[in-house]
């Protein structure tokens, strides 16, 4: 059994970028964050599109599919992620070259397990947590995670934090796609978050506010708290969905 919470928040900003769109119909869910990208304008109608257009797809196609197991099958995430990037590249102009940044999540429970599998494209991320542990984050798609922003300072330190991928690229994505990863007889939890989240609270402290937290609801709320602490004058959107697994 699984349980889902979410919130968006605009910060300081005058818009809010960030979108999360969730969907749950019978044994199956997807939960989609997606963050429009500064600099390239638009970011609202990007991130808009890429959840609306994401979690539609899953619901008429994934499962309408008659196997609870070809949903979560690689070829047909990718086909849609695919999919969703021709929309964002549809929405594009010459004055505005539109993107967001996008983690989603699949999740089908069966009988004795629940199976799950995730992308994502950009510096949005998800963290994957076993028993209270984080065993796994994403690698942003980031010119910081790619140690090109970590070259000495000048020009490479100003865009350490430039993203080298995201939604509504003219060359196709290539978007990171996990194994199926199946939880069974354990306990499990999910974050997946924008930059404005996680950029200002630290994986330990994640670690130990899921450990302080019965739901995901009230690990959301700490989450943001912690984050209220580190806000200087000015803060990001910052957006997260919560997927706590029994």
């Amino acid at each position: 059994m699984w349980r889902i919470a979410s919130y968006s928040d605009v910060g300081t900003r005058i818009v809010n970028e960030d979108r999360v769109c969730v969907t749950e119909s019978g044994n199956c869910a997807c939960v989609t964050v997606a963050d429009g990208v500064g600099g390239h304008g638009g970011g609202s109608t990007a991130a808009n599109a890429v959840t609306r257009k994401l979690n539609r797809l899953f619901a008429e196609r994934v499962l309408g599919s008659q196997k609870a197991g070809e949903i979560l099958e690689k070829n047909v995430m990718l086909d849609v992620l695919t999919e969703v990037n021709a929309t964002v590249l549809n929405l594009q102009t010459a004055g505005c070259r539109l993107q967001a940044t996008c983690v989603t999540v699949w999740m089908v429970r069966e009988e004795n397990c629940c199976t799950v599998r995730w992308a994502h494209t950009g510096d949005s991320r998800l963290y994957f947590f076993r028993e209270g542990k984080l065993c796994f984050r994403t690698k942003d798609h980031s010119l910081l995670e790619s140690g090109a922003g970590n070259q000495g300072t000048g020009l490479q330190n100003v865009q350490r934090n430039v993203i080298w991928q995201a939604m509504g690229e003219p060359e196709g994505i290539r978007p990171d796609i996990s194994d199926k990863i199946q939880i069974e007889n354990e306990s499990a939890a999910l974050l997946l978050c924008s930059d404005g989240l996680w950029e200002g609270v630290e994986e330990d402290k994640m670690e130990k506010l899921l450990a302080r937290s019965c739901t995901p609801e009230e690990w959301l709320e700490n989450l943001r708290k912690e984050l209220s602490m580190a806000r200087l004058d000015a803060y990001d959107n910052n957006s997260a969905a919560a997927v706590f697994i029994r």
